[in-house]
């Protein structure tokens, strides 16, 4: 009886219910799921749990929607696992991943409490989250089964902070990429076009930010009339003519300039 009764207190408990972690929303190619001795086949509407590890094939790619709404695309040959995902009435309150190697790219909703986690971790990086959109690539193994120890990190939105697991800590701003590896300092610079294409995962996650392009240094300013000084502007081939000799006519705005015309023009 007093099995049964603890038993009902849990289910009764919206912080102890047991739950699925997420929700497959679509998926393309070979994707799986490996949970304790079963491999089974994910399609859209397949639940994922606690401890699945998530698997896609050489073409693979799936989009997942966790129970908090926070969003994760896994591409090709990636293998992920979920270590934790726990919500309550109010949202999340710990989600831990562990990307083994592959490219995941996260949307995560803004978490409401101090207390709530949410973080994805690598053989040579930790990355904490607030809140964010972001990218994390690891190259698989290759043929010999050798796996390069680094981690890249790129952010599109919000803030995180990476640490390397013997190089050092970073706090990551929106549109940087950071590169992670065994016993260095993190190495930042802006992403670049060619990030996201390696990233990719596009086709399955719509209406995600893309880093903005780099503009171009700003051109130098007339003093006089405060403007670029461009073509067009004064002083430049194209621009307005300089006011028109004393006895004769300067052009009216808004009209275009005229050719000055002659004080006295001949007669016939």
């Amino acid at each position: 009886m007093r099995y049964l009764i603890v038993f009902v207190g849990l289910l009764l408990c919206p912080s102890l219910t047991w739950a699925a972690a997420g929700q497959v929303e679509s998926a393309s190619g070979d994707v799986w799921a490996i949970r304790g001795q079963q491999t089974i086949a994910l399609a859209s509407g397949a639940m994922v749990e606690p401890a699945d590890v998530i698997k896609t094939g050489k073409t693979g790619q799936v989009r997942l929607v966790m129970s908090d709404d926070s969003v994760v695309f896994l591409g090709p040959r990636s293998r992920m696992r979920i270590d934790r995902y726990d919500t309550d009435q109010h949202g999340l309150v710990a989600g831990t991943f562990y990307l083994m190697w592959g490219k995941v790219r996260f949307l995560v909703t803004k978490l409401k409490r101090a207390s709530d986690s949410f973080s994805v971790s690598t053989q040579t990086a930790n990355i904490g989250v607030r809140g964010t959109e972001f990218g994390v690539i690891v190259l698989p193994p290759d043929e010999n089964g050798k796996q390069s120890p680094y981690t890249d990190v790129m952010l599109f939105k919000g803030a995180i902070v990476g640490r390397g697991l013997k190089g050092g800590t970073v706090l990551v701003k929106p549109g940087q990429f950071v590169h992670f590896t065994v016993g260095q300092v993190p190495q930042e610079r802006s992403i670049t076009p060619k990030d996201v294409e390696r990233l990719g995962i596009s086709p399955l996650a719509p209406g995600l930010i893309e880093p903005k392009p780099m503009h171009s240094p700003p051109k130098p300013v007339n003093p006089e009339q405060g403007q670029p000084n461009v073509p067009g502007s004064m002083g430049q081939p194209g621009g307005h003519q300089p006011s028109a000799p004393e006895g004769q006519h300067p052009p009216h705005p808004p009209h275009p300039p005229h050719p000055p015309h002659p004080a006295h023009p001949a007669k016939p």
